[in-house]
């Protein structure tokens, strides 16, 4: 993991999909129940489901934050920043709230 500009976003990508895995098991547990699957289950049989509904919801988060989660290159915010600059007229001491808008504009893209 790059440190260079390390603005939490890391951690927020991993808590996101942490919470869409476990949000995706957690409906096909609820699911299963719901539809009274399991009444006939033995443990083993029940725990052997669990897990497979937990690889297949593990898998399809992975997917999905993957998409989702893609990092935002220093180059790109830069670069964007430049042309908001460059589209107010390039006016003087506003490269912070232009970087903040790029910052923000490449995010809302994700």
């Amino acid at each position: 993991m790059s440190t260079r500009h390390n603005n939490g976003s890391d951690y927020e990508n991993h808590q996101r999909a942490a919470e869409l895995h476990e949000s995706a098991a957690h409906a096909h547990r609820v699911a299963e129940q719901a539809h009274g699957k399991q009444d006939h289950l033995t443990g083993h049989e029940s725990s052997r489901k669990a897990l497979e509904h937990s690889r297949l919801a593990h898998k399809q988060t992975e997917a999905a934050a993957g998409e989702r989660t893609k990092a935002i290159e220093h180059d790109d915010i830069a670069a964007l920043a430049h042309e908001l600059w460059r589209a107010r007229g390039c006016p003087d001491g506003s490269s912070q709230e232009d970087w903040f808008h790029a910052l923000e504009e490449l995010r809302s893209r994700i």
